[in-house]
């Protein structure tokens, strides 16, 4: 008979072990508990739940002998007898559990309130505050006092406040290594207060006021010097906060004074035209200049103007294209390598959609010079040959060689326009991602990639394009997106904030299109209206509006706006195409959108969209794709759902990753 109870014991041990039975059990259990012990401490359920699965899941490994043995003092107990000793140790593990919770509790509060105990009122309340959600215990309350003391030691002469001490101190105390964490987390809320643009005693707002500098364009160093630190790993060493203070204010002084300087050196230039000067004007409004900007628009100017002193198609095709071109490529490299040592990277272009914007500032600020019939002589002269020969990729081996092809359609565009007097692009054009290209990519051919999954492959490519596309054939998105997920939640939750919402979303909303429950918040921007601050924030009011109108918890709406910008959509863009293509993608014109949709149960799913017309695509030095009228997609779909309180989790959902060329 013995194996009839092994079996029936064994199939109760495991219906045990299912996830609901087992969260039964504990809740059973703990209730009774409740009504016999004494305990005003929080209790956290999982703990107790994760012994009682230990318990269970060694009984499965035992025969019913050993467990009979165990359970009931002997060896061939019946098998009610020993369900019932199981339950029996279930409770006893759950009451011993609830008792040495309430003991560590007790006496991590007995520590706290000790007068030898170092640490702070302020520090104290909070660790008090959490001690009312969750239980307390000596570890973490040693882990605050050797926190508490770092931080003493780091912010030692620096102008970190109170407050902003304790701050990182909530930030990092409960983390797993906190003490490795807490330099970084000191440098960036320090930053954060010294770039702080809409502060008037920041160390920004002072240093811009020093040097008659104001308007958006400070806000526009603040996101990028952030940026960069956020970016820099060199932030364990000890006293690293007030080498850093001392770098940021000699940065912040040379990138506002240099932007000073340029604009003299633009009024003055003798090279730029009244048009030129205006629309450099227009663009320091909102990016800061500097004289090695200044150098190579008066370089290409010059390259520009100098096709219409050849003689003739030909001589100009051979002579002046490969300059022209050359020229741009080398700006874009000299004012990206200038931007690095200035913390000011992220401002021009250190990611594929930052150097197309930049590029087409570039060309958008020289074609200017030119009058209408110049532009279209050398329009004529140029024609097609725009479009880069193989023959001429050897101009210049740099690392944005990949653009050359790019840089030609971007310029015969930019010449089209200047000599048909087409209605004048702001430099607005040039820093929205929704308004750099004239050709989107057509709704209906998404609309395909997007929901005709039987149409594509198993690597994204689509059935027409797939004899001749350059995706690897062992690429898979979705191994990519398993690998990348936590990376990428982990990379949009570490985003600051500006008014409660993403910064990064602050930035992206008059460059990206953005929609919640199906309708455009910033129609005006993406209709070609110019980028004001009063528009910006009309449009921020609609965001907060909209959302709160449907019910939106503060938490939800900051959630939401993590989501809602290119964070983590450029992440998965970037990791995809590296593997996809085996190599590095220049565009010839792209579109972000972001999307938000309601859902019944009040959670919301957010939709980030990138989609591209490839220009070409650089494998080992060789461009193996140079023209085509196909187009990219990348999307990745969050979903937040609001927690008991005011809380809010986001969790990512899928993705897409669809090619049609």
């Amino acid at each position: 008979m013995q194996p009839i109870i092994n079996k029936a014991l064994k199939e109760n041990i495991r219906q045990n072990l299912r996830t609901d039975a087992l969260k039964s059990t504990v809740d059973t259990h703990f209730n009774n508990a409740l009504q016999t012990l004494n305990t005003t401490a929080p209790i956290d359920k999982a703990v107790i739940a994760s012994e009682v699965k230990a318990f269970l899941e060694s009984l499965s490994n035992m025969s019913a002998e050993v467990i009979s043995q165990q359970l009931c003092g002997k060896p061939n107990s019946r098998t009610s007898e020993i369900v019932s000793a199981i339950d029996k140790t279930i409770s006893n593990t759950v009451e011993k559990a609830i008792t040495e919770n309430n003991k560590l509790h007790n006496q991590s509060l007995d520590q706290l309130h000790d007068a030898s105990c170092p640490l702070s009122d302020a520090q104290k309340n909070y660790l008090q505050e959490v001690g009312k959600q969750r239980p307390l215990n000596l570890e973490l309350i040693q882990r605050s006092v050797n926190i508490a003391a770092t931080l003493k030691l780091e912010v030692a002469g620096t102008g970190i406040t109170d407050e902003q001490q304790l701050e990182v101190f909530k930030q990092v105390c409960e983390l797993p290594d906190p003490q490795a964490a807490l330099p970084k987390a000191l440098i960036l809320k320090r930053t954060e207060s010294m770039l702080d643009a809409a502060n008037p005693n920041s160390t920004i707002s002072q240093i811009a006021l020093k040097n008659g500098v104001s308007g958006p364009v400070i806000q526009t160093i603040s996101r990028a010097m952030l940026e960069h630190v956020k970016a820099d790993n060199r932030s364990t060493a000890p006293g690293i906060c007030r080498e850093m203070e001392i770098n940021l204010t000699a940065k912040i002084d040379a990138v506002l004074g240099q932007h000073v300087i340029a604009l003299k050196a633009v009024n003055s230039s003798s090279i730029f035209s009244d048009e030129q000067k205006k629309k450099l004007d227009e663009i320091s409004k909102n990016t800061p200049l500097n004289t090695v900007q200044i150098e190579h628009y008066e370089k290409l100017t010059k390259a520009l103007k100098g096709i219409n002193s050849t003689e003739g198609k030909s001589q100009a095709s051979e002579s002046q294209q490969p300059t022209i071109i050359n020229t741009l490529e080398s700006a874009l490299n000299a004012i990206q390598e200038n931007a690095r040592p200035q913390w000011m990277a992220f401002s021009v272009g250190v990611s594929d959609i930052g150097a197309h914007a930049l590029i087409q500032q570039l060309v958008f600020v020289a074609v200017a010079g030119l009058s209408k019939n110049e532009a279209n002589t050398a329009l004529e002269k140029l024609g097609s040959s725009l479009v880069i020969e193989p023959s001429l990729e050897v101009v210049s081996p740099t690392a944005n060689a990949v653009w050359r092809p790019a840089i030609g359609k971007i310029l015969q565009q930019s010449l089209r326009n200047q000599s048909q007097n087409s209605a004048e692009l702001t430099a607005t054009d040039f820093t929205s991602l929704t308004l750099v290209s004239a050709a989107q990519a057509p709704s209906q051919q998404l609309s395909s990639m997007l929901t005709r999954q039987d149409e594509i492959d198993v690597r994204g490519v689509t059935k027409k394009a797939t004899t001749s596309s350059p995706v690897s054939a062992d690429f898979r998105a979705g191994v990519v997106f398993s690998n990348m997920r936590a990376e990428i939640l982990n990379h949009i939750n570490r985003d600051g904030l500006e008014n409660g919402l993403s910064a990064t979303m602050n930035k992206d909303i008059v460059r990206s299109r953005f929609s919640i429950n199906g309708e455009l918040i910033n129609a005006a921007l993406v209709n070609g209206e110019s980028d004001t601050p009063e528009l910006k924030t009309t449009i921020k009011t609609s965001f907060n509006s909209k959302l709160k109108i449907s019910g939106a918890s503060p938490e939800t709406m900051k959630a939401i706006s993590f989501c809602m910008n290119q964070n983590g959509i450029n992440r998965f863009n970037e990791a995809c195409t590296v593997q996809a293509m085996n190599g590095s993608l220049a565009t010839e014109s792209f579109n972000i959108e972001h999307e938000a949709w309601q859902q019944a149960d009040n959670s919301w799913l957010v939709r980030s969209s990138y989609s591209f017309k490839p220009a070409v695509i650089n494998r080992d030095g060789v461009n193996i794709f140079t023209e085509g009228d196909g187009i990219g997609l990348y999307s990745l779909t969050y979903r937040i759902t609001p927690q008991a309180g005011d809380g809010a989790q986001i969790t990512l959902e899928g993705y897409t990753a669809a090619y049609d060329f």
